[in-house]
Parts: C-alpha cells; structure tokens; sequence
C-alpha cells in the first residue's frame, strides 16, 4: 500500500493525501515448438484501488505470441 506524505492537490478533496493499493496477478502457459521457441498464453489482471477515484484503474489482458529462448 502506498501512502503520499501531502496532499496531491488542493483541487482534489481539499488537498487530501492519496492512499493506494495494488493487486495484481499472472498466469502463463508455454509449450515447447522447437529447441529454442516455446508458444505462449497467459492472462493478466491488474487492479489498483485508491482514496481518490481518479487514481483507480482496473486492467485484463489475454496474450499470445511465440518465444525465442537463449
């Protein structure tokens, strides 16, 4: 959780410091195709909560794609 020390601006709720709090997670799936390429899934969510609504954010995401590997 992070804690601004001041408020972020007088325009928003007075000046009141912001408070936030992120949550995220990953899940990836890979299948090797040939000694140094895999194929990828994987999904993401991403969220973060906060004092002020301006600073909320909600993000999903479903990727795909293939992997060189050294």
């Amino acid at each position: 959780q992070v804690h601004d020390r001041e408020g972020y601006s007088p325009l928003l709720e007075n000046g009141q410091a912001r408070e936030i709090l992120r949550q995220g997670v990953r899940i990836e799936l890979a299948r090797l195709l040939a000694p140094q390429w895999e194929a990828v899934l994987s999904g993401e969510h991403f969220r973060q909560r906060a004092n002020l609504g301006i600073f909320e954010l909600d993000n999903h995401g479903l990727y795909f794609g293939v992997r060189h590997r050294y």
